[in-house]
Formats: structure tokens, sequence, C-alpha cells
């Protein structure tokens, strides 16, 4: 059987010789501190520490803590000592300040926007909701936390948090996410180094392996636990006074005893009171009724098996005593032990005694319940009344806003009936200067009129003078053609007679051939611009003035001409020929037209060309 009742109780408790120094060296350090925000830090620390030794003096230097974080104005100031005074309030049992802490630090960490402080306030947030046994509200804390703190050095945060995950799950049963949240813990204390961490880490994979053996009854998983949880005490003696868990020995060392005692054949007797006494000492130690008592219940289970009744009985009466001695009533550990003393005398045939125990355990279980019903019932008033002063708040935080609107509309319409009250005067003053302008204004109207008429008469002549011009310039063109007609006529007729010549002279096949095709080529493109001529004589006028508008007038008379021959498919060559320049002439012209008409680098001239109709 597993200390099942202990896995959330491990990293709370402390220890009284172990934190001596600490303490002192935190009082110092709170008396020579002048920032108040960094001495509510310190303060915050040490109630956290004094929370299981005294918890009235715990409680008041949480508050005093918290007032002066409050004081300070520092926001991280006032998130890490929210998240330290959190565990004061869950064991000084003020359910409300508990959740109220846990809300506060979440809220000024989304506010401050930093993400390890955020983080931390998650894996706190997570803490509170366990406590108030929401148990996959605090899973999907612990995962928010761990997102949050993945790629941070926050090692032992991060180990806690799957701690916790893996205790979540174990209360659930599913062993598979047990290992693999339990190995994530022990990854990461690893990495933290944090001794009292790696005891925990350890402890809990040893606990899996424990549950794996107690589902397969396989001895390799049964060796595992007990490996495990002897290294998790190997680390606490070489580092118990860095350890502040001090019951965590305790716990482990009844978990190993728990192991040897289910395992029969053969019964390692000297084990079990190994692990047991020295589990006794330590909590003797530490004051801790619970380790003692869950002690001399193995032990009472093991003269059981060895058939001596005497001192089965003896263990468990001993528990007796320390649970009736112990000023603090803990129902759950009474009532076991009862039951367990109940038990015991039915078996060995005494109803008297048996019948007395199981009346107490009833008692006790009753109150157990009790306490659980009334512990319920704080709990949801506490969510109330959080949620009651969080929904206040909301309501005066908006009765705020709305007042703030109303000063600013009030503010609005004082100002709007102060520039009424100008605009009144000017208006006034205006309305006889804008009387006495307005027949100024009729006047210029009249003239802008009779200019704009002008203008427009002016724009019609220019239009006109415009289309005259592309008439002559298209006229002008025809003419060259005529004239280049002639010329190519003339030329003809000469190529023709040469043709006739050389066809009566002697040469070779080789160069008959490469003279007709010289001259068949010079025919062809004679030909060619015969075709041009009739396309130029087909060109609109718009043409030309469509491109004047977009060039803004920059293009000459020969680079109209450029253009229509473009226009009309002439390729390079044959432009120079018509122009009688060299091709290389043409590109540059071609060129220097594509920047006059504004056209990109991707742009084609020719292509742009033939979309003007």
């Amino acid at each position: 059987m597993q200390l099942r009742y202990f896995i959330f109780l491990l990293i709370f408790s402390t220890s009284l010789f172990s934190q001596q120094k600490k303490w002192e060296t935190l009082q110092v350090q709170i008396a020579q501190e002048k920032d108040w925000g960094k001495k509510a830090i310190l303060t915050a620390d040490l109630a956290a520490d004094f929370r299981f030794i005294d918890i009235k003096k715990s409680y008041q230097l949480a508050n005093e803590a918290i007032e002066m974080s409050e004081n300070s104005k520092n926001m991280e100031s006032q998130i890490k000592t929210h998240i330290f005074c959190t565990k004061v309030f869950k064991k000084a049992d003020s359910i409300s300040q508990m959740i109220n802490s846990g809300n506060e630090a979440l809220k000024l960490s989304q506010k401050l926007n930093n993400k390890i402080l955020l983080g931390l306030s998650w894996h706190n947030k997570g803490f509170v909701e366990m406590n108030l046994y929401e148990s996959d509200l605090a899973m999907q804390y612990f995962f928010k936390s761990l997102e949050l703190l993945e790629s941070s050095k926050e090692y032992v945060t991060i180990s806690k948090n799957y701690y916790y995950i893996y205790g979540l799950y174990a209360e659930k049963g599913e062993l598979d996410k047990e290992i693999k949240y339990a190995n994530s813990c022990i990854e990461f204390a690893e990495k933290s180094m944090d001794p009292e961490t790696l005891c925990l880490a350890y402890q809990a994979i040893g606990t899996v392996f424990s549950d794996q053996y107690e589902k397969t009854s396989k001895p390799e998983m049964w060796q595992k636990s007990v490996k495990a949880f002897e290294k998790s005490l190997a680390i606490f003696n070489e580092n118990s006074e860095q350890i502040v868990s001090q019951n965590q020995f305790g716990i482990v060392s009844l978990n190993l005893a728990n192991l040897y005692i289910s395992q029969e054949r053969p019964l390692q007797k000297d084990k079990i009171l190994f692990y047991t006494k020295s589990a006794i000492e330590n909590a003797k130690k530490n004051n801790d009724i619970i380790i003692q008592v869950n002690a001399l219940q193995i032990l009472s289970d093991l003269a059981k098996k060895e058939k001596n009744d005497s001192k089965a009985e003896k263990h468990l009466l001993q528990a007796k005593d320390l649970v009736e001695k112990n000023t603090f009533k803990d129902e759950y550990l009474n009532s076991s032990v009862y039951y367990s003393l109940a038990n015991f005398y039915e078996e060995k045939k005494k109803p008297n005694e048996a019948l007395f125990f199981y009346k107490k355990y009833i008692d006790y279980f009753s109150k157990l319940n009790d306490h659980r019903k009334k512990s319920n019932i704080r709990i949801l008033e506490a969510k109330f009344q959080t949620q009651k002063k969080e929904e206040q708040l909301q309501l005066l935080t908006q009765k705020n806003r709305l007042q703030e609107s109303l000063i600013y509309l009030y503010l609005a319409m004082a100002i709007l009936a102060i520039l009424g009250s100008v605009f009144l005067y000017r208006s006034n003053k205006f309305k006889l200067k804008f009387e006495k302008q307005k027949s100024i204004v009729l006047e210029t109207q009249k003239e802008e009129a009779e200019l704009l008429t002008k203008l427009k008469e002016e724009e019609n002549a220019r239009i006109e003078a415009e289309n005259r011009l592309i008439v002559t310039q298209k006229e002008q063109m025809q003419k060259q053609l005529l004239a280049g007609a002639l010329q190519i006529e003339h030329k003809n007729e000469l190529l023709q007679s040469l043709k006739e010549k050389f066809n009566q002279e002697k040469f070779t096949d080789k160069a008959q051939l490469k003279l007709h095709q010289i001259l068949q080529s010079e025919m062809q493109i004679d030909n060619n611009l015969d075709q041009v001529k009739n396309d130029l004589q087909d060109i609109n006028p718009e043409f030309f003035k469509k491109l004047n508008e977009k060039s803004g007038q920059k293009l000459t008379t020969l680079d109209l001409k450029y253009c229509a021959a473009i226009h009309s498919n002439l390729n390079t060559k044959q432009i120079a020929m018509l122009f009688s320049v060299e091709p290389e002439s043409v590109r540059m012209s071609k060129y220097r037209i594509k920047q006059k008409l504004n056209l990109g680098k991707n742009d084609d001239l020719e292509d742009y060309l033939k979309t003007i109709r």
C-alpha cells in the first residue's frame, strides 16, 4: 500500500532544524532592506517558511507582506508576494484569501506580461484549484505553466508541475500517464540539481513502479521501485541540511517498508524494521504524528504475519495513544487507527473491544465526513464570495468608466457651447462681410464664365490646329512615301536590267544563285513598302493626338513618323530603309519614344502602339 495520503503533502512540510539558519538570514535581510517591494518578498518568504511551525505568526507576516507590496506599487513584488502567501493562506485554512492571492498574482502577471512570472502564477493558480478539488482545472493550469516556462531555466517549478500532474493522474488510476509525467518530473529535477526536488521526483517514480508491480506482479517492477526509493533516501542523506521537507525521508522509508512487507517469500523482516524505525526516528525529530502512526501500523502488520498478536496489539495501541495525545485532531488518522483496532479485536474474537473501537471509528469517520462537508461548504462560500467581489469590482470599474465618460461628455458639451458662442459671434461678424463680398463674387463669377467661354473657344481652335497639323504631317509622310516609291520604281528597273544582263553573262551556278537571291530580296522589300504606304494612309488622325497626350507634347514630328511606321508592323530594317538611316538609329529612336511615352521597363513599345486606334 503506497502512502497516497501524502502525495500532495510532501512539498509543504518543513523542519524547524533545517530552516532555523534561513529564518535568521531572512530576518536580518528584512531589517536591513529599505526597498518596500523587496522587503515584502522577503517577508512573504519568511511567512511561507513559518507556516508549519507557527501558523498564527505566519498568517500575520503574510498579511503584512501583502500590505507592504501594495504600498510599494511594484507589480513584480506584488506577484511574488501573493505566490508565497497563497501557501500560507492554504495552511491557515483561509480559503477566500488563498483564492484571492492566486487570482491577484495571475491578474498582475497578465497585466505585466512577463512570461516567467506568468508561468509561476499559472503554477500557483493550479495549486489553488488542486486544493479546491478542481482536478481538471488544476491540470489545465499546470500545463499552461509548462507552456510558458518550457524554454526557461525554472527547472524546479517545471518539475513540480510535472509532479502535480503525475499525482492527479495517479488519483485517477491512469498508469500510462503516471509513468509519462513522473519521468518528465525526474528529467527536470535532474536539470535543477535541487536536492529536495530530486528527492521528490525519485519518490514519484518509485511510486509509479510500485503501482506497476501491484498491477502486473512483475518482480522487475518491484526492484525498480526499491531502487528509486533508495535513490531518493540517498539524495536526502547527502543533502539533509538543504532540504526543507524533512518528512520526505519518513515517507520514502515507509514506502520501502511497504514494498518489503508485500514480499512474503522470503519476508525480509530486517529491512522492514530498519525502514519503519528510521521513519519513526525522523518523524519524532520533526514532530510528525502521521508518519509515526503509519509506521506503527506497518509494525503491527509485521507482527501479525509473525503470529505475534501481543506485539501487533501493542503497536496499534501505541498508535492510538499518539493520535489521542495529539492536540490537533486529524479525523482521517484517528478513524484509521480505530478501524485497525476494531478489525484486530474482531479477528481475535473480542467483541467488546471490537465494538468499542468500531464505535470510535464510526464517530471519527462521521466527524471526517462532517469536516469534509464543512470544508466543501467553505470552499463553495469562498468561491461565491470571491466571484461576488470580482463582480462588484467589475461593476465598480464599469461605474467609474461611466462616470469618466459622463465627465468627458459634460466637458465636451461645455466646449461645444463655447465653440457655438464663438461661432455665432464670428458668423454675425462675417455675415456683413459676406454680403459685401457677395456682389464681388457674382461679378467675379460672371468674369469667370466669360473667361471660360473664351478658353473653350481657344481650346477648340487649338484642337482644330492640331488636327490640321496632323493632316499636314500625314500628307507630308505620303509625299515622302511617294518620292520613296518613285525611287524604288527606278531602282526596280535598274535591278531588272542588271538581272537580264547578268543572265547573259557566264557566272558559276553558285554566284548566279546568290545574285538571284539578292535581287528577289530587294524586290520583296519594295513590295512590303507598298503595303506600308497603304497602311499609313489608313491611320486615324486620332492616333497622333493620343500619342501627344500620352507624352505631354514631347514627341517630335520624326518621332510620330517612327510611331506610324511601327504601328504599320514595319520591322527595324524596313524602317531604316524607309527613312534612309541605320538600324541602330532606329533602335535608339524607339528607346527615346518609349521614355517620352512614360512606358515601364517591362512594357513593349510595339505592343503599346498596336493598342492605339
